[in-house]
């Protein structure tokens, strides 16, 4: 039996994390010397005593970061794939109980129909042969017309004469300087849908201790597409910490994007109709008013299951939608919408649309992930929600469409946020984290990022008892 020596391991001062550290050196010996290499050079034994920023922390917690540090420090194994069918079957493990845009079957439906411009590469990250983060990275190749965004922002203009044309100034130097900097993106996560779906940890595990090892394996996926400029892990919604510390510390910035828009459900919410019968009297008339212009119009709302035979002009509406987004990475192919829809299977899966005599007009695609109902997919004609309120139909079909999958939340997603707050949804902070390849580049990424300022979203309180 192997004999160890735990004479020149650094001591963090407390029992505890010296034996989290000491395991990890039984487990892996061969990390022995880089771990207390690490830990001298850092200064792990002193330092916490003297950094400012350590001064606040408890003996407890400064211990802990000292073991956490320690522990990070220790090799792991990488490995790249190209296509999901590649992963092993610790991907499943990873992803159970995550997002459903983490788990392997719609990672497939998204390679065979996702847009033209997007490929995929996956990273399972594992420590003597345990799996510990499985990373999800789409590359997307940017091209001027993509790069050519609406900007909807009008910050200046209305604060100071020529505003707008300072604002449109502003949104023309940054589309120039990005089209400069690289037009290749990779994407830690999912391009075309808002929330983490690219990173998944252990159960059990630290995040924070965790992060540096799946930024490691999002670097080597950047080193082997060979053409990404920027990195972009996104996107964190709420207040959670636990990526800031690593994030920073591989020179990534922060850049904070229009909110989120979610709807938490009452419980004694079945139906769309008792969701209007706990709003107030004045949201309740608008809702109502809005079904019934929609009648008038001479369209219906109608639950739909044959998507092949609609598949292009769905395609066509979303593209709409598309050219009018404030930014855009592509389009799906017409054949995603029906992939999917197999995929998910009709208890996760809703796709509601309006039609006038024959011609859709407008159409919504709802997917339960976990407890949330997520607004996927929206498309509707332009020319003809100026004649009748398509858009805000097709917003309260969400809600119903939700409701009938049994979720707890209902997110809208980042865009038209006052609609979505006249419904009773509310914000919810959303930021990205943003890295250049190249070092002098990357140190002027965060502020040029930030020079067309987002939207504020408002605040409405529609019901009489918010849930």
């Amino acid at each position: 039996m192997r004999s160890l020596d735990f004479s020149n391991v650094v001591g963090t001062g407390d029992w505890s994390a010296d034996i989290l550290v000491r395991l990890c050196v039984m487990v892996n010996p061969q990390a022995h010397r880089r771990t207390r290499m690490s830990a001298l050079q850092k200064n792990v034994r002193c330092a916490p005593l003297r950094n400012k920023r350590n001064l606040s922390l408890s003996p407890a917690q400064r211990r802990r970061k000292v073991a956490v540090s320690a522990l990070s420090q220790l090799p792991c194994d990488i490995t790249i794939y190209d296509r999901i069918s590649q992963t092993p079957a610790a991907w499943d493990t990873l992803a159970a109980g995550k997002s459903l845009f983490l788990s392997r079957d719609y990672l497939r439906v998204l390679e065979a129909h996702g847009p033209a411009n997007v490929s995929a590469r996956y990273a399972v990250v594992t420590r003597n042969q345990a799996p510990l983060a499985a990373v999800a990275a789409h590359s997307v190749q940017v091209d001027d017309q993509l790069l050519t965004v609406r900007d909807r922002t009008q910050f200046n203009a209305a604060q100071r004469p020529f505003g707008r044309l300072l604002d449109n100034g502003l949104a023309w130097l940054r589309n120039q300087c990005l089209a400069a900097a690289g037009r290749h993106i990779l994407f830690c996560g999912h391009p075309f849908s808002c929330g983490l779906h690219g990173v998944a940890f252990a159960a059990g595990q630290d995040p924070e201790m965790l992060w540096p090892a799946a930024l490691d394996a999002l670097h080597r996926i950047q080193q082997a597409d060979g053409q990404a400029s920027f990195i972009v892990v996104k996107d964190f919604l709420g207040h959670g910490t636990h990526h800031r510390h690593p994030l920073l510390g591989r020179r990534f910035s922060r850049l904070r994007i229009e909110p989120s828009m979610d709807l938490r459900t009452s419980p004694s919410w079945r139906t769309h109709s008792d969701y209007l019968d706990s709003l107030t009297a004045k949201y309740r008339k608008a809702a109502r008013k809005t079904c019934d212009a929609i009648e008038r119009y001479g369209a219906v709302m109608e639950s739909f299951q044959d998507l092949p035979a609609e598949q292009q002009r769905l395609c066509d509406l979303y593209t709409q939608v598309e050219r009018h987004a404030q930014v855009r990475f592509g389009v799906f192919s017409p054949s995603y919408l029906p992939a999917l829809a197999a995929m998910a299977g009709p208890t996760r899966f809703r796709c509601s649309l309006i039609r006038k005599e024959c011609c859709v007009v407008g159409f919504s695609v709802v997917l339960k992930d976990g407890d949330t109902a997520v607004a996927h997919v929206v498309g509707f004609d332009y020319e003809v929600n100026e004649q009748a309120p398509v858009y805000l139909r097709l917003l309260h079909q969400v809600i119903e469409d939700g409701l009938s999958l049994g979720c707890r939340m209902i997110h809208f997603g980042r865009t038209a946020l006052e609609p979505k707050a006249r419904l009773g949804a509310l914000p919810t902070d959303t930021e990205v984290w943003v890295k250049h390849s190249h070092p002098v580049i990357n140190r002027v990424v965060g502020p040029l990022l930030r020079i067309v300022p987002q939207d504020a979203a408002p605040h409405r309180e529609p019901f009489r008892t918010r849930p």
